[in-house]
């Protein structure tokens, strides 16, 4: 297949003959299980140009590909390797064949618990369900530009993200809603990780949640998706708080609600107007901890800064919000905890700063406040601004 003459050749056999081309898009299928780096390169472009012939028989190969490389992930669902080199294959072919996207959402769409569910929320491997996830996104909201869409990476789960643009159609609006309808009901079996999931994996949210921040994020801005920003903001709150109650550590769920919540906030700030947003400062205190352990430090550190950037910026928005996080016990708790963990917490001990320094005139804690900052550990911590912060409290 990596020579250009048997690859015209092969092309030229499947012109116009619907029963060559399902032979070959079932070979291409095959060969990707056990391909190197350059043979996935080299089938991802033979699978390009073969689906790209315009013989009137376009369809019927999209319709092939989708087909095959669906149900091969399907089938090898209990193979991780073998399931995400076909999820990631289909989802690299997305961005750059219209019709095979099309299809790929009209297919999964199509049987949501048949297809789309047990591979995106059930599966117990992180790769398969991450995997789909980006596939997913490549399909919903594909570059404008087939140079921009990156060939599939040969382990699989390391799909490079699109460049996001184009036009928002029907299928993926389905998609979008479809994904909401899975927050809605009875939330207890989905907050709880897959059984047979690695130690700290398996949270069955987390990939859902982040599609929709793809979604919801500042690069759709001005899309049409009012109603459904409206009607997931609930939602996800719901998440979160249900997320946070479970007390689990490294809660996938919780962080990527969260994410979600912040992407609603820059994005559609009106869908969470008329909600109780407090849950949030609850949320924060047990993630303010020292940490060695490198997967508890990345979500940690990721999870900190989330919840002070959105605490920051639901803040500035509203000025009761503002009022009730200037008197809330957890904002001085959180500042004697970033007193020691600043140096491990940059980006998060940064807006917490942010929001301190905003909340100091409606605060009822100065003197906790102005004893915190003559100490050593904070008069030497790069960290808090410590001048802007005394001036506010001497006024």
């Amino acid at each position: 297949a990596g020579c250009p003459s048997a690859q015209r050749v092969l092309l030229q056999l499947c012109w116009g003959s619907r029963d060559r081309s399902m032979v070959a898009v079932d070979a291409v299928c095959g060969a990707v299980e056990d391909a190197s780096a350059d043979e996935m390169r080299t089938l991802f472009e033979l699978g390009r140009r073969l689906a790209s012939l315009r013989d009137g028989l376009e369809a019927a190969r999209a319709d092939q590909f989708v087909d095959v490389f669906a149900r091969s992930a399907a089938d090898n669902s209990a193979y991780p390797e073998a399931c995400t080199r076909s999820l990631c294959f289909l989802g690299s072919c997305c961005p750059v064949l219209p019709l095979v996207r099309a299809r790929a959402l009209a297919f999964f769409l199509s049987s949501p618990a048949g297809w789309l569910e047990p591979l995106l929320v059930h599966n117990p491997n992180d790769a398969v369900r991450a995997t789909l996830s980006k596939a997913l996104e490549h399909a919903a909201f594909p570059s404008l530009s087939a140079a921009q869409a990156a060939p599939p990476a040969p382990e699989g789960g390391d799909l490079k993200k699109p460049q996001l643009g184009g036009v928002v159609d029907e299928p993926a609006l389905r998609l979008i809603n479809h994904l909401i309808s899975l927050l809605r009901g009875d939330l207890s079996a989905l907050l709880r990780p897959v059984q047979g999931a690695r130690p700290g994996g398996g949270w069955r949210l987390s990939n859902v949640l982040s599609l929709l921040g793809t979604a919801f994020s500042e690069d759709f801005a001005g899309r049409p998706f009012e109603e459904a920003a409206a009607a997931c903001a609930p939602l996800v709150l719901r998440v979160y708080c249900q997320s946070l109650a479970t007390g689990a550590p490294l809660n996938f769920n919780l962080m990527e609600a969260t994410r979600l919540l912040l992407s609603l906030h820059n994005t559609y700030p009106l869908s969470l107007d008329t909600l109780d947003m407090s849950p949030l400062l609850e949320g924060h205190l047990p993630l303010c901890v020292l940490s060695t352990n490198p997967l508890a430090f990345q979500y940690h550190n990721s999870s900190l800064s989330l919840h002070y950037r959105l605490l920051l910026g639901l803040s500035q928005r509203s000025p009761p919000f503002l009022l009730r996080c200037a008197q809330h016990p957890s904002i001085p708790w959180a500042l004697m905890r970033c007193a020691l963990t600043s140096e491990q917490y940059t980006d998060a001990a940064w807006h917490l700063m942010e929001l301190v320094v905003m909340s100091v005139p409606y605060a009822n804690n100065d003197e906790n406040l102005l004893h915190l900052c003559l100490t050593q550990e904070v008069l030497t911590n790069p960290t808090w601004h410590v001048p802007e912060l005394l001036s506010k409290l001497l006024a």
